[in-house]
């Protein structure tokens, strides 16, 4: 696993609430309209908006986040889950949350099959980061599985680099993840 940073101090800052749209050409080659809204947890830990995020996150990942971690990071450490969504449904999304008063992680990164490579996680990361840097944020982190190598190279596009070592560990499987 790597963990990569990105300098926000060299993004043009946005202003705003953290919600904003965009257009993509769908696979049909199509104009479609990609909203992003900012969900925050309330101080009664409801978490109102994430309505169809863990679905999705579970259709990517396998198994979903865990609702209480996400709400405890997102509540306890200054988070924002940054949801996008097509003709109502849950395409892709991004968790952040302080690591400190000027850095912040960007986790949990993902984008349903049928919109990859259309440019969503690209546009949405570059969005979210533009608006950790109007917020005063200085540097973004994130893990990333080395062998995931699509997602390596488009965070490498967006200015993060790699910082981090890696070691390795082998499951009964056969399975070798790569581990910080």
């Amino acid at each position: 696993m790597y963990r990569m940073r990105k300098d926000l101090t060299e993004v043009v800052p946005e202003d705003g609430d953290g919600s904003f749209s965009f257009k993509i050409r769908n696979k049909a080659g199509a104009s479609e309209k990609i909203d992003v809204r900012a969900v925050r947890i309330g101080q009664d830990g409801s978490a109102d908006g994430l309505e169809g995020y863990f679905e999705a996150n579970g259709s990517v990942f396998g198994v979903p986040d865990s609702e209480n971690e996400l709400i405890f990071r997102l509540r306890e450490q200054n988070g924002v889950q940054f949801i996008a969504s097509a003709k109502g449904r849950v395409v892709a999304a991004v968790s952040v949350w302080e690591n400190g008063p000027v850095s912040v992680s960007t986790e949990n990164i993902f984008c349903i099959e049928e919109y990859r490579r259309l440019g969503v996680t690209e546009e949405l990361l570059r969005r979210v980061c533009a608006y950790l840097a109007g917020k005063g944020y200085k540097e973004a982190t994130l893990f990333v599985y080395g062998v995931n190598t699509y997602a390596v190279g488009l965070y490498t596009k967006l200015g993060y680099n790699i910082f981090g070592g890696t070691m390795h560990m082998l499951f009964e499987d056969g399975y070798v993840p790569e581990l910080i």
